[in-house]
């Protein structure tokens, strides 16, 4: 509605005489303010509470960077800036070095600020991308909460996960897969192309953004569905002509330092299950209640993903990386937290007939299999060969292996439960006269 148009119905009803152009603006303003705030109030408050959280870990303990002086910092970010494999990647070291130039602040502060940021934008978008799978908006909050309670982003920069231009990269993911499920492909080779500069490992996500777009693409022109399909590659691709480095011959041996013997061998296994802990098993689990998802093409992009980028994220940190830096293993999280989702839900539909037993029986049950996990995790995994922040990984494997354990119980209880009108009948009919043959 024009202003002028505003301005004749409410003179109309007798409220006002006339309204500037400046107050409707102001008016518009404020109504925008307020559907943001109404559409993504709830996960802004949940992101902060976590990232409180998360920053309440790193400066309470010694073995996070937050704890080292500023001169390690500014030789932190030198070999960002310097080193072949990191130089590559422009956007946390340049923004890091541009807030440090403008404000005068410390390199550290520079650089968390815009961690914690990127961080808080992130919960809102990845809030808006599971609305967009289908999940209400309460389910999309608990996708909120796994999300941020995961060790990659949880405890995103302590030793060895070394995160620095990973949440740029997380950012642009999913703001390419929601731009690839509002069928804008223009949108989609834009958010690509950045994630690419990111992080290269967002390529490993191209059949993903493409079948999206594939299967997303009626109402689409087909001839601009080249531009996400050529135009990340063809940038990028020219980037690292420009910006050729041979590869670190070495590389191609990680897979055997990752499991050369019994201490980096755990510290590859512990990077792997805190990855995502618990989600794994419910990730898995929610490909058998795929059917939950009523949408054919949500199913078929979280299949396909399973299929494609989550195996080759995971196969490309233990093969070619240093598996012990968690946060590589992250990516697949577009995938891992809807289909984790997807369990938790129909999980909680299965449990609603008698939801106070069964949440009893989990309680009961949490607290003694967190203490066998961080028990098994103690004789599993005694010692690692990087040995900054060894206990704290131990624990969170432990936890989650705990959590697993409640898991598998649930599992079984619900089949048990599942199976017993099926057993009261078989023995109706023995009991039944002439039913026992």
């Amino acid at each position: 509605m024009s202003s002028l148009e505003l301005n004749r119905f409410l003179t109309s009803t007798g409220r006002v005489t006339i309204i500037e152009p400046l107050d409707v603006a102001c008016m518009n303003r404020r109504e925008w303010c307020k559907a943001i705030l109404k559409e993504n109030g709830a996960a802004l408050a949940v992101t902060a509470s976590l990232l409180g959280f998360s920053l309440w870990l790193h400066l309470s303990y010694e073995w996070s960077p937050l704890q080292l002086p500023d001169e390690d910092w500014k030789e932190k970010l030198d070999l960002h800036l310097t080193w072949a494999p990191f130089a590559i990647r422009y956007f946390q070291s340049y923004s890091t070095l541009a807030l440090h130039n403008l404000f005068g602040w410390p390199f550290k502060e520079s650089f968390f600020a815009i961690q914690f940021s990127l961080a808080l934008i992130l919960g809102p978008v990845m809030h808006r991308y599971l609305r967009w799978l289908g999940f209400n908006p309460a389910w999309s909050l608990v996708g909120l909460v796994l999300t941020f309670t995961a060790y990659p982003i949880m405890g995103a920069h302590f030793e060895p996960t070394h995160t620095w231009d990973d949440f740029w990269a997380y950012l642009f993911l999913v703001l390419t897969l929601m731009s690839a499920l509002d069928r804008r492909p223009l949108a989609t080779a834009f958010w690509l192309t950045l994630g690419c500069f990111a992080r290269e490992q967002t390529l490993l996500f191209y059949p993903v953004v493409l079948m999206t777009l594939w299967w997303q693409r009626a109402g689409i022109r087909r001839s601009s569905l080249v531009f996400p399909a050529v135009v990340p590659l063809l940038l990028y691709g020219l980037f690292r002509v420009w910006r050729w480095d041979r590869i670190d011959p070495t590389r191609w041996k990680l897979a055997a330092d990752n499991f050369s013997d019994a201490r980096t061998t755990q510290d590859s296994l512990v990077s792997l299950i805190i990855a995502f802990g618990i989600m794994w098993l419910l990730a898995l689990a929610g490909l058998w209640w795929m059917s939950e998802i009523s949408d054919k093409t949500n199913r078929s992009i979280l299949r396909w993903g399973m299929a494609t980028a989550v195996p080759l994220t995971t196969a490309v940190a233990l093969l070619f990386t240093f598996a012990r830096e968690t946060r590589i293993m992250f990516p697949s999280f577009v995938i891992i937290v809807p289909l984790s989702l997807v369990t938790l839900r129909a999980g909680w539909n299965h449990i609603a007939r008698h939801r106070w037993l069964w949440l009893f029986g989990v309680a009961a049950a949490l607290v003694p299999a967190i203490w066998v996990g961080l028990d098994l995790a103690d004789k599993l995994f005694p010692k690692f060969a990087y040995g900054a922040n060894a206990m704290f990984r131990r624990d969170i494997a432990g936890i989650h292996i705990g959590l697993g354990l409640v898991f598998l119980i649930c599992i079984l209880a619900a089949g048990i439960d599942r199976l017993r009108p099926s057993i009261q009948t078989a023995n109706n009919k023995k009991n039944r006269p002439g039913g026992g043959g």
